[in-house]
């Protein structure tokens, strides 16, 4: 009886430690995360001249925000920068569920000629370093005249995303 309690005891003990160990390990892992967020956002929130300081500071002495107006004033405004970003996420997000969907159905429910080699086709896609065809797609772009629009950037992503997400 004795020994089952010492045995009870130390298993306990060392299911204790052991949840210490993971929690302090966690909250390592979580600093080291959300440290640079951090430090972004606060230095974000300093003047220019404390934010190049050297040593640096980790709270600033007062806040500022010049550099959010500034940033809103660049060029054509931080709001054109966010507008293009959902506009190209909207447009990769929605054409890639159209176009994968009807690949995927027509994969799933009909049977026809070929149909286990086009799947693998479109898997060996997935190989295929995006490196090695920056070039061709780029003079394709060039010639439709989509390069620096964004119809032709959510292109370039659809493109990227389909053998993915067909498989």
């Amino acid at each position: 009886m004795a020994l089952q309690h010492t045995i009870r005891h130390r298993l306990r003990a060392t299911h204790l430690v052991t949840r210490a160990l993971y929690y302090v390990t966690c909250s390592a892992m979580a600093v080291v995360f959300v440290f640079p967020l951090d430090w972004t956002a606060l230095t974000s929130i300093k003047p220019p001249a404390e934010a190049q300081a050297t040593p640096p500071t980790f709270l600033p002495t007062q806040l500022s925000w010049d550099n959010y107006a500034f940033l809103a004033g660049f060029e054509s405004g931080i709001s054109q920068a966010i507008f293009n970003s959902v506009v190209v996420a909207m447009g990769t997000v929605l054409g890639t569920i159209a176009l994968t969907t009807l690949a995927g159905y027509g994969f799933s429910r009909f049977t026809f000629r070929a149909k286990n080699l086009l799947f693998v086709g479109i898997l060996i896609t997935l190989m295929i370093p995006f490196q090695s065809i920056l070039t061709p797609l780029y003079l394709v772009l060039h010639t439709l005249r989509l390069q620096n629009t964004l119809l032709g950037l959510t292109l370039v992503y659809i493109t990227f995303q389909l053998p993915f997400a067909v498989f």
